[in-house]
């Protein structure tokens, strides 16, 4: 037990003193040479007005409705955070009723998604055009960026690292994503040489039989397409459609626990002891 012990106290030594290009190895984060064709991450995109089933590439920031469990998990999780102390409460940016402000947002998760690989966080979102400058980080799967405690320091060292490590050709991270696991791409709404990024459309999926994955969000952002002329495209993929009636959105069938906080039927979220 003490020999177990004791081995195991000095492989996490041993990984301390490993310089941070080393460390990538143990980490989805994918690195590549600042002298290859980085501008695919522009030019290899696909104009969702000329989407084909069978052939695409967009790089997508996938969103929540609202009232949904995983938009709760994050607040509950934001919440946590700052009664901790680990961060202060910064302005909010709700993409569903503001689109238009992702220019606001310091960093963006996005994904690269194209025919073999349509895992993406939420089951519909926004199609990006993303000048390469502001693409920061590179990652095969979910590469855990702390987005509720970001500031401009930590936007700075993401560009310091860029800068000294590089990032990864778009074909090499699809070639190094699990069609079942979800990449992450980390990008600057606002690069620091003042580029912007841009929706270009809104993606939704559906069952194979063309129903939504989850109807609420299809109808908000079929509707946001509507409002600014936006191309949608509808993926299909080998998941359940949504069964809900509309006037269940919203709405719980169990409560959903979280460390110590507590979502009740009645949508108020409550501090227990």
């Amino acid at each position: 037990m003490d020999e177990a012990t004791f081995d195991y106290k000095r492989m996490l030594e041993e990984f301390e003193k490993y310089e941070k290009p080393d460390r990538d190895l143990f980490s989805p984060v994918m690195r590549g040479r600042m002298d290859q064709d980085l501008f695919a991450w522009e030019t290899s995109m696909t104009d969702p007005s000329q989407h084909s089933d069978s052939r695409f590439r967009y790089l997508v920031h996938a969103v929540w409705p609202k009232h949904s469990s995983s938009r709760l998990v994050q607040t509950i999780a934001i919440l946590e955070k700052v009664r901790a102390g680990a961060i202060e409460i910064q302005d909010s940016i709700d993409l569903l009723e503001h689109p238009e402000r992702i220019v606001d947002k310091p960093i963006i998760s996005t994904s690269l998604i194209d025919r073999d690989h349509l895992a993406t966080w939420a089951p519909g979102g926004y199609i990006l055009r993303v000048p390469v400058d502001n693409v920061l980080q590179t990652a095969s799967s979910d590469c855990g960026t702390d987005f509720m405690g970001f500031n401009g320091d930590a936007l700075q060292r993401l560009y310091d690292e860029r800068d000294r490590l590089g990032i990864a050709h778009p074909d090499a991270v699809l070639d190094q994503t699990s069609p079942r696991v979800y990449n992450e791409i980390v990008v600057a709404g606002t690069g620091k040489t003042g580029k912007k990024v841009e929706i270009v459309g809104v993606f939704v999926k559906t069952s194979l039989d063309g129903r939504p994955v989850d109807r609420e969000l299809s109808e908000e952002l079929s509707e946001i397409a509507y409002r600014n002329r936006w191309p949608q495209v509808r993926l299909r993929v080998d998941e359940k459609p949504d069964t809900r009636r509309p006037s269940d959105f919203g709405k719980y069938r169990e409560p959903i626990y979280c460390g110590d906080f507590f979502k009740d039927y009645d949508g108020e979220i409550t501090i227990t002891k």
